[in-house]
């Protein structure tokens, strides 16, 4: 009788068998979501960067590639390969932001209930730290139809819910970010909430290369 195949043999991506595929890293970690070429279409940056007084660490480029396997895990809804996107760094964000809760950006109710799935739940559920939604956005508001200009005003879809605030430090967590306006948006809430500035920091999946030259290395000081 023919032995039956796992399927976490082969790569979510592209359907590759792993076993010859997969880096020394890979074997490491016993990571069987995705094959050493399909790798490549996750280019590292690995910054932290300053963007109007927020501090937001970036780990991979939003390149070409990046964004049609973005956009095959979110409107294709290919559940899938939700693990595949920070396979390869969660163990190093763990340490990183060991001391903090993770706080979700939101998405509508309508997209959630289009997708059958919360895509940051998904993404960042390989991170064992205890994770909070504290906002929600505003049904109607599609942010891939508006433009960088408009981006800016999503501050006004955004909303804190009842959720108490949790003790310590947050570490606001987004897929992609393109304008830093989602993200400045819950920081100002928290803020006029009582918390410190600097026990907020955030974290991306990816983010644009006009939002990476736009922001800066260093912290200002003014």
């Amino acid at each position: 009788m023919r032995k039956e195949i796992v399927m976490d043999e082969y790569c979510c991506v592209c359907g590759e068998r792993l076993i010859y595929q997969r880096t020394f890293l890979q074997w490491i970690l016993q990571d069987y979501t995705i094959c050493r070429n399909c790798l490549n279409v996750f280019e590292k940056c690995k910054r932290t960067l300053y963007f109007q007084g927020c501090q937001i660490y970036v780990c991979y480029f939003y390149t070409e590639d990046l964004q049609r396997l973005l956009f095959q895990w979110k409107e294709n809804k290919d559940i899938a390969l939700s693990p595949v996107f920070l396979s390869q760094i969660y163990l190093y964000l763990r340490w990183k932001y060991r001391d903090y809760t993770l706080v979700y950006m939101p998405s509508s109710r309508s997209k959630i209930e289009e997708r059958g799935f919360f895509t940051l739940e998904k993404m960042y559920e390989q991170i064992p730290l205890p994770k909070v939604h504290l906002f929600y956005k505003v049904d109607g508001y599609k942010q891939k139809e508006q433009s960088f200009q408009e981006r800016i005003q999503i501050a006004t879809y955004i909303k804190r819910n009842s959720q108490p605030l949790p003790k310590g430090k947050l570490c606001l967590i987004d897929d992609v970010c393109t304008s830093g306006s989602t993200l400045l948006a819950a920081r100002n809430l928290l803020i006029k909430e009582g918390v410190k500035k600097e026990n907020i920091k955030a974290l991306v999946c990816c983010a644009t290369a006009m939002f990476i030259k736009n922001s800066h290395k260093k912290e200002s000081k003014k």
